[in-house]
């Protein structure tokens, strides 16, 4: 067994003199401005990506919304055609009691002269 003598601890020069020493006023200000940007900036991405996520949504809703009068129309469009159809207005007509028209006759003016002023 070797038994050795405790020898004095060799410390690198600069880890003494940094303990006691007190960071610049200087970097304290730069640290602290460049962490209120960084909390600026993830709170300016949050934002952002909270109106493009709801602008999403509303989108989404004006679409689904538009497709739905799109097929209203089409089934109004139907209705109309269905309407305005010959026997349609066929029967429409025949519940309204009117006579036919056979001959029609035309009167004739003998003096042109009468609407003239």
């Amino acid at each position: 067994m070797i038994v050795t003598k405790k020898t004095t601890n060799l410390k690198h020069p600069y880890h003494g003199a940094r303990k006691n020493s007190k960071p610049s006023s200087f970097f304290r200000y730069v640290n602290t401005a460049l962490f209120s940007v960084f909390l600026m900036i993830g709170f300016y991405y949050l934002v952002s990506a909270n109106d493009l996520v709801v602008k999403g949504v509303v989108m989404q809703g004006l679409k689904n919304q538009a497709k739905n009068l799109d097929e209203d129309k089409r089934v109004y469009e139907n209705k109309i055609l269905a309407l305005q159809s010959y026997g349609s207005l066929k029967v429409r007509v025949q519940s309204l009691n009117m006579v036919a028209v056979g001959n029609v006759d035309y009167l004739t003016i003998k003096n042109p002269n009468f609407a003239k002023k």
